[in-house]
């Protein structure tokens, strides 16, 4: 059985994947505009479920740490994407607080 603060890590995560599939989409559509607006609207659909899933997150940790957890894991995640698909760098002060944003995570769930 999962425990209390492995399924607050889970709804973290699960928002913060639905934060980088957004923010990537509204990218994609920044970049290319081709699309009209299509990828904007597909965003805004998917982002609609966010605040059930923080809503049900809340049985299982306070808001605030919910909310932190689901910002760092959106921070790392969105980072990850802008430098292995958008190609986007990073400077070493960047980098450190990446490593931070990671290490907090760690803190909070202990």
């Amino acid at each position: 059985m999962l425990t209390r603060k492995f399924k607050a890590l889970l709804f973290g995560l699960s928002m913060a994947i639905i934060d980088a599939i957004v923010l990537s989409l509204l990218k994609i559509q920044n970049t290319h505009q081709k699309y009209t607006n299509t990828f904007f609207v597909v965003a805004m659909i998917i982002y609609a479920f966010q605040p059930l899933i923080f809503y049900k997150g809340l049985s299982y940790a306070p808001m605030s740490i919910l909310n932190i957890l689901w910002d760092l894991f959106s921070d790392l995640i969105v980072c990850i994407i802008g430098f292995l698909i958008f190609k986007e760098q990073l400077t070493t002060r960047q980098y450190i607080g990446v490593i931070l944003a990671f290490m907090s995570i760690i803190l909070l769930s202990s």
